[in-house]
Protein backbone atom coordinates (compact mmCIF):
# COMPACT_ATOMS: atom_id res chain seq x y z
CA UNK A 1 0.00 0.00 0.00
CA UNK A 2 1.18 3.39 -0.66
CA UNK A 3 1.04 6.95 1.23
CA UNK A 4 1.52 9.05 -1.34
CA UNK A 5 2.70 12.38 0.16
CA UNK A 6 3.03 15.04 -2.65
CA UNK A 7 -0.92 14.07 -4.17
CA UNK A 8 -4.04 14.14 -2.09
CA UNK A 9 -4.71 10.05 -1.48
CA UNK A 10 -3.08 7.40 0.78
CA UNK A 11 -3.75 3.64 0.82
CA UNK A 12 -2.83 2.21 4.03
CA UNK A 13 -2.21 -1.26 5.11
CA UNK A 14 -4.14 -2.61 8.44
CA UNK A 15 -2.16 -4.38 10.69
CA UNK A 16 -3.72 -6.85 13.54
CA UNK A 17 -1.90 -9.35 15.77
CA UNK A 18 -2.80 -13.06 16.58
CA UNK A 19 -4.83 -14.01 19.64
CA UNK A 20 -2.39 -17.22 20.29
CA UNK A 21 0.66 -17.79 22.04
CA UNK A 22 3.04 -18.58 18.86
CA UNK A 23 6.89 -18.40 18.50
CA UNK A 24 7.97 -15.52 16.07
CA UNK A 25 10.72 -17.68 14.36
CA UNK A 26 8.80 -19.20 11.43
CA UNK A 27 9.96 -17.68 8.24
CA UNK A 28 11.03 -18.85 5.14
CA UNK A 29 14.23 -18.41 3.88
CA UNK A 30 13.58 -16.26 1.00
CA UNK A 31 12.57 -13.85 4.10
CA UNK A 32 15.39 -14.21 5.85
CA UNK A 33 17.96 -13.28 3.48
CA UNK A 34 16.13 -9.66 2.80
CA UNK A 35 17.67 -6.81 4.08
CA UNK A 36 15.48 -4.47 6.72
CA UNK A 37 15.43 -1.38 8.24
CA UNK A 38 14.68 -1.25 11.80
CA UNK A 39 14.99 1.48 14.79
CA UNK A 40 17.21 0.57 17.91
CA UNK A 41 16.79 2.83 20.79
CA UNK A 42 20.23 3.27 23.01
CA UNK A 43 21.15 5.39 25.65
CA UNK A 44 22.56 8.62 25.59
CA UNK A 45 25.78 9.19 27.00
CA UNK A 46 23.97 10.95 30.37
CA UNK A 47 21.65 7.80 30.86
CA UNK A 48 18.69 10.55 30.99
CA UNK A 49 16.97 9.81 27.33
CA UNK A 50 16.74 7.05 24.79
CA UNK A 51 18.33 7.88 21.14
CA UNK A 52 17.53 6.18 18.06
CA UNK A 53 20.05 4.94 15.83
CA UNK A 54 18.81 3.24 12.20
CA UNK A 55 20.70 -0.06 10.63
CA UNK A 56 20.21 -1.60 7.55
CA UNK A 57 20.57 -5.18 8.38
CA UNK A 58 19.50 -8.91 7.39
CA UNK A 59 16.68 -10.19 8.15
CA UNK A 60 17.59 -12.55 10.60
CA UNK A 61 14.88 -15.31 11.67
CA UNK A 62 12.19 -12.45 12.74
CA UNK A 63 11.85 -9.10 12.93
CA UNK A 64 11.96 -9.17 16.69
CA UNK A 65 15.22 -11.43 16.48
CA UNK A 66 16.45 -8.87 14.19
CA UNK A 67 16.45 -5.96 16.23
CA UNK A 68 17.12 -7.47 19.48
CA UNK A 69 20.45 -8.93 17.98
CA UNK A 70 21.45 -6.04 17.18
CA UNK A 71 20.26 -4.10 19.82
CA UNK A 72 23.06 -6.51 21.42
CA UNK A 73 25.54 -6.00 19.14
CA UNK A 74 25.51 -1.87 20.18
CA UNK A 75 25.23 0.97 18.40
CA UNK A 76 26.95 2.33 15.56
CA UNK A 77 27.25 5.90 16.45
CA UNK A 78 28.95 5.79 19.33
CA UNK A 79 25.86 5.69 21.59
CA UNK A 80 25.92 4.33 25.26
CA UNK A 81 25.20 0.61 24.97
CA UNK A 82 22.64 -0.95 27.39
CA UNK A 83 22.70 -4.91 26.80
CA UNK A 84 25.62 -6.57 28.80
CA UNK A 85 28.25 -8.46 26.88
CA UNK A 86 27.02 -12.07 26.46
CA UNK A 87 23.88 -11.48 26.90
CA UNK A 88 22.02 -14.28 24.41
CA UNK A 89 18.42 -14.52 23.10
CA UNK A 90 16.79 -17.96 24.32
CA UNK A 91 13.84 -17.35 22.67
CA UNK A 92 11.24 -14.87 21.84
CA UNK A 93 7.69 -15.66 21.90
CA UNK A 94 4.35 -14.02 20.93
CA UNK A 95 1.17 -14.06 23.53
CA UNK A 96 -1.93 -11.83 22.42
CA UNK A 97 0.17 -8.48 21.91
CA UNK A 98 2.75 -9.81 24.69
CA UNK A 99 6.34 -10.47 23.75
CA UNK A 100 8.01 -12.47 25.62
CA UNK A 101 11.85 -12.03 25.72
CA UNK A 102 14.08 -15.27 26.81
CA UNK A 103 17.41 -13.74 27.58
CA UNK A 104 20.81 -15.87 29.05
CA UNK A 105 22.01 -15.46 32.68
CA UNK A 106 25.17 -13.41 31.63
CA UNK A 107 21.64 -10.36 31.14
CA UNK A 108 22.09 -9.72 35.24
CA UNK A 109 25.30 -11.46 35.96
CA UNK A 110 26.82 -8.78 33.14
CA UNK A 111 24.65 -6.04 34.09
CA UNK A 112 26.44 -2.75 36.41
CA UNK A 113 23.50 -1.67 38.30
CA UNK A 114 22.15 1.26 39.43
CA UNK A 115 18.83 2.54 38.88
CA UNK A 116 19.45 4.76 35.48
CA UNK A 117 21.57 1.51 33.81
CA UNK A 118 19.13 -0.86 34.55
CA UNK A 119 16.08 1.41 32.91
CA UNK A 120 18.09 2.39 29.91
CA UNK A 121 18.97 -1.16 29.66
CA UNK A 122 15.30 -2.10 30.20
CA UNK A 123 13.75 0.38 27.98
CA UNK A 124 15.97 -0.13 25.50
CA UNK A 125 14.70 -3.50 25.06
CA UNK A 126 11.15 -2.57 25.39
CA UNK A 127 11.07 0.51 23.22
CA UNK A 128 12.91 -0.88 20.22
CA UNK A 129 10.72 -3.78 20.52
CA UNK A 130 6.91 -1.76 21.04
CA UNK A 131 8.09 -0.44 17.57
CA UNK A 132 6.66 -3.25 15.86
CA UNK A 133 2.82 -2.42 15.28
CA UNK A 134 0.54 -4.84 17.18
CA UNK A 135 3.20 -5.41 20.53
CA UNK A 136 2.02 -3.21 23.12
CA UNK A 137 4.19 -5.09 25.85
CA UNK A 138 7.76 -6.95 26.23
CA UNK A 139 8.05 -9.16 29.23
CA UNK A 140 11.81 -9.81 29.86
CA UNK A 141 12.63 -13.27 31.17
CA UNK A 142 16.32 -14.79 32.41
CA UNK A 143 16.86 -18.54 31.69
CA UNK A 144 12.96 -18.84 31.66
CA UNK A 145 12.51 -17.40 34.92
CA UNK A 146 10.87 -14.30 36.21
CA UNK A 147 12.90 -11.73 38.22
CA UNK A 148 11.27 -9.19 40.53
CA UNK A 149 14.12 -6.72 39.18
CA UNK A 150 16.79 -6.81 36.76
CA UNK A 151 19.26 -5.87 39.59
CA UNK A 152 17.93 -4.28 42.01
CA UNK A 153 15.81 -1.31 41.05
CA UNK A 154 13.39 -1.57 37.98
CA UNK A 155 10.90 -4.25 37.78
CA UNK A 156 10.87 -6.92 34.85
CA UNK A 157 8.35 -9.17 36.88
CA UNK A 158 5.72 -8.21 34.89
CA UNK A 159 5.02 -7.07 30.98
CA UNK A 160 6.18 -3.60 30.43
CA UNK A 161 4.78 -1.07 27.87
CA UNK A 162 6.47 1.76 26.06
CA UNK A 163 8.43 4.72 27.72
CA UNK A 164 7.30 7.68 26.40
CA UNK A 165 9.07 10.14 29.11
CA UNK A 166 12.53 8.17 27.89
CA UNK A 167 12.28 10.21 24.30
CA UNK A 168 12.92 13.80 24.44
CA UNK A 169 10.26 14.90 21.96
CA UNK A 170 9.14 18.27 20.79
CA UNK A 171 6.51 19.26 23.14
CA UNK A 172 6.27 22.94 22.93
CA UNK A 173 5.29 23.46 18.57
CA UNK A 174 1.84 23.07 17.58
CA UNK A 175 0.75 20.64 15.19
CA UNK A 176 0.67 22.34 12.08
CA UNK A 177 4.72 23.43 13.14
CA UNK A 178 5.23 19.48 13.44
CA UNK A 179 3.34 18.56 10.41
CA UNK A 180 5.43 20.79 8.30
CA UNK A 181 8.52 19.59 9.44
CA UNK A 182 7.82 16.19 8.91
CA UNK A 183 6.85 16.50 5.59
CA UNK A 184 9.73 18.41 4.81
CA UNK A 185 12.08 15.58 6.19
CA UNK A 186 10.05 13.49 3.57
CA UNK A 187 10.57 16.05 0.77
CA UNK A 188 14.84 15.68 1.87
CA UNK A 189 14.36 12.10 1.79
CA UNK A 190 15.75 12.09 5.41
CA UNK A 191 13.26 9.05 6.77
CA UNK A 192 14.35 8.40 9.96
CA UNK A 193 13.79 12.09 11.39
CA UNK A 194 10.58 12.17 9.37
CA UNK A 195 9.50 8.47 10.99
CA UNK A 196 9.92 9.39 14.49
CA UNK A 197 7.59 12.57 14.28
CA UNK A 198 4.43 9.80 12.89
CA UNK A 199 2.34 8.46 15.78
CA UNK A 200 3.59 5.38 17.84
CA UNK A 201 -0.44 4.76 18.93
CA UNK A 202 -0.52 1.34 19.74
CA UNK A 203 -4.46 1.10 19.27
CA UNK A 204 -3.28 2.71 15.74
CA UNK A 205 -3.89 -0.16 13.85
CA UNK A 206 -2.87 1.87 10.45
CA UNK A 207 0.77 2.34 11.86
CA UNK A 208 3.61 0.95 10.20
CA UNK A 209 7.39 -0.65 11.16
CA UNK A 210 9.88 1.62 9.83
CA UNK A 211 11.11 -0.50 6.92
CA UNK A 212 7.63 -0.41 5.03
CA UNK A 213 7.98 2.78 5.65
CA UNK A 214 11.26 3.08 4.39
CA UNK A 215 10.41 0.77 1.26
CA UNK A 216 7.51 2.84 0.82
CA UNK A 217 9.05 6.30 0.57
CA UNK A 218 11.39 5.28 -1.47
CA UNK A 219 8.91 3.86 -4.54
CA UNK A 220 7.37 7.40 -3.91
CA UNK A 221 10.53 9.70 -4.28
CA UNK A 222 11.61 7.66 -7.18
CA UNK A 223 7.97 8.10 -8.97
CA UNK A 224 8.44 12.15 -8.36
CA UNK A 225 5.93 12.67 -6.20
CA UNK A 226 8.10 14.72 -3.36
CA UNK A 227 9.16 17.00 -5.61
CA UNK A 228 5.74 18.82 -5.16
CA UNK A 229 5.95 22.01 -2.87
CA UNK A 230 3.23 22.52 -0.40
CA UNK A 231 2.04 24.61 2.07
CA UNK A 232 1.20 24.13 5.63
CA UNK A 233 -1.46 26.33 6.93
CA UNK A 234 -4.03 26.41 9.84
CA UNK A 235 -5.48 23.70 12.40
CA UNK A 236 -8.22 23.17 14.04
CA UNK A 237 -8.76 21.15 17.79
CA UNK A 238 -11.48 18.15 18.40
CA UNK A 239 -13.68 19.13 21.42
CA UNK A 240 -10.60 16.32 23.33
CA UNK A 241 -8.00 18.86 22.45
CA UNK A 242 -6.16 15.74 21.73
CA UNK A 243 -6.64 15.66 18.03
CA UNK A 244 -5.74 18.61 15.09
CA UNK A 245 -7.15 19.22 11.81
CA UNK A 246 -4.55 21.11 9.50
CA UNK A 247 -4.63 22.28 6.21
CA UNK A 248 -2.42 21.68 3.73
CA UNK A 249 -2.28 22.61 -0.34
CA UNK A 250 -0.17 21.05 -2.85
CA UNK A 251 0.97 23.45 -5.48
CA UNK A 252 -0.58 22.24 -9.40
CA UNK A 253 0.26 23.95 -12.86
CA UNK A 254 -2.98 25.46 -14.10
CA UNK A 255 -4.11 25.46 -17.41
CA UNK A 256 -2.26 28.25 -18.31
CA UNK A 257 0.93 26.81 -17.18
CA UNK A 258 0.92 28.96 -14.44
CA UNK A 259 1.50 27.42 -10.70
CA UNK A 260 -0.70 28.06 -7.92
CA UNK A 261 -2.35 26.27 -5.08
CA UNK A 262 -4.44 22.96 -4.78
CA UNK A 263 -7.70 22.62 -2.91
CA UNK A 264 -7.87 22.35 1.03
CA UNK A 265 -6.09 18.76 1.74
CA UNK A 266 -6.53 18.40 5.77
CA UNK A 267 -4.19 16.05 7.65
CA UNK A 268 -4.59 14.79 11.32
CA UNK A 269 -2.31 15.12 14.05
CA UNK A 270 -2.72 13.61 17.27
CA UNK A 271 -1.56 14.45 20.89
CA UNK A 272 0.69 11.76 22.73
CA UNK A 273 2.14 12.13 25.90
CA UNK A 274 2.07 15.83 25.22
CA UNK A 275 3.52 15.99 21.93
CA UNK A 276 2.04 16.06 18.42
CA UNK A 277 2.52 13.98 16.24
CA UNK A 278 1.27 13.12 12.12
CA UNK A 279 -1.35 10.68 12.75
CA UNK A 280 -0.96 7.38 9.99
CA UNK A 281 -4.42 8.23 8.39
CA UNK A 282 -2.86 11.39 6.35
CA UNK A 283 -5.35 13.06 4.07
CA UNK A 284 -8.96 12.97 5.66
Amino acid sequence: MKRILATLLCFLLLLGCKKQEVKVEDISIEQKKQMVNIILFFSDQQGKYLVPEEKKVAFDTSLERTILKELIKGSNKGYKNTIPKGTKIISLTKKDDTLIVNLSKEFIKNHPGGADNERMTVFSIVNSLTEIPGIRKVKIEVEGKTYNTLKGNIAINAPLARNRNLFNRDKKSPPNEILKRQMTLEKQGRWLDAYLLMSDDENNTYRKYYDDYVKEMEETKSLGFLQVDFVVGGYTLDPSKKKARVKVNFYEIDTSGKKVLGKDLFFTCVNIDGAWMVDWLTAQ
